[in-house]
């Protein structure tokens, strides 16, 4: 559950919806039962408790949520400008996944 983000400042992700919801939840129930199950399915595989808080999603996560944008976004027949305009609000996310990624290090037993 999110402690640091105000409820009240998170919105749907399709494209032109300012219905407010949990940051845990990429959209609105409306608009997440339009979402195929299959990519439904690779949201929730890459959701990592918290990212709603530190702002630092996966890039798998990413491309999950674009994904589940542009299927809904092409079921309720939004222009493509519209639809690549909401895909950009995750693409402030990327620089942080990016580095993110990059810092995580491996460790690797020694032996003794």
């Amino acid at each position: 559950m999110s402690t640091g983000a105000d409820r009240s400042d998170h919105s749907c992700h399709a494209a032109d919806c300012d219905a407010v919801c949990r940051p845990e939840f990429l959209m609105c129930p409306a608009h997440w039962r339009m979402v195929p199950y299959d990519i439904q399915a690779r949201v929730y595989a890459h959701y990592r408790r918290g990212q709603c808080d530190d702002k630092r999603p996966s890039l798998s996560w990413i491309s999950a949520a674009k994904e589940a944008v542009t299927a809904v976004g092409k079921a309720e027949g939004k222009p493509v400008a519209l639809i690549n305009r909401q895909l950009r609000v995750l693409d402030v996310f990327v620089g942080a996944a990016a580095a993110a990624a990059r810092n995580t290090t491996t460790t690797t037993p020694t032996r003794r």
